[in-house]
């Protein structure tokens, strides 16, 4: 009859050899270790919500004072490119009037050119020939500008 001991060896022994085959047989796809794998940290819950925390003056003075340096900081900068900015927004608005200008120019070549076009003295002459225009009698022309005898008043 087999006693305890040879019982749990031969139970123990076969898991052995069960786990030697099964060792063998996967040991091809074993990993290398991560690096500090052998580490374990334990976590337990930290409750902070009875702690206060304590009056620091001189951290709200010295969170103010850096707040206040930004600032001035910004505004230093700002104050530095603004007219930088305003150059160059004012650059864009020459080119556009100096493009607008030109264009201006030309439009105002071509109606000078149609208006001499249209005040050609045969055109005109061509013009009253269509309507039916006669000179006037000289009876009935006024003159726009009066001699020059003196009679009218000078202002002194």
């Amino acid at each position: 009859m087999a006693t305890l001991a040879t019982l749990i060896d031969w139970i123990t022994g076969a898991r052995a050899a069960e786990g030697a085959v099964s060792e063998n047989a996967m040991e091809d796809y074993v990993l290398r270790p991560l690096p500090n794998e052998h580490l374990y940290f334990w976590v337990r819950p930290i409750d902070n919500s009875k702690l206060k925390a304590q009056a620091a003056p001189e951290a709200s003075r010295a969170c103010v004072r850096s707040i206040v340096a930004s600032l001035i900081a910004v505004i230093i900068l700002v104050a530095a490119l603004a007219p930088l900015a305003y150059n160059l927004l004012a650059g864009y608005q020459i080119r556009e009037l100096d493009a607008k200008l030109e264009q201006l120019r030309q439009e105002q070549a071509l109606l000078e050119k149609q208006e001499a076009e249209l005040l050609r003295p045969d055109r005109l002459a061509e013009l009253a020939e269509a309507e039916r225009y006669q000179n006037p009698a000289p009876a009935h022309l006024v003159p726009l500008a009066p001699p020059a005898d003196g009679a009218v008043a000078m202002n002194r």
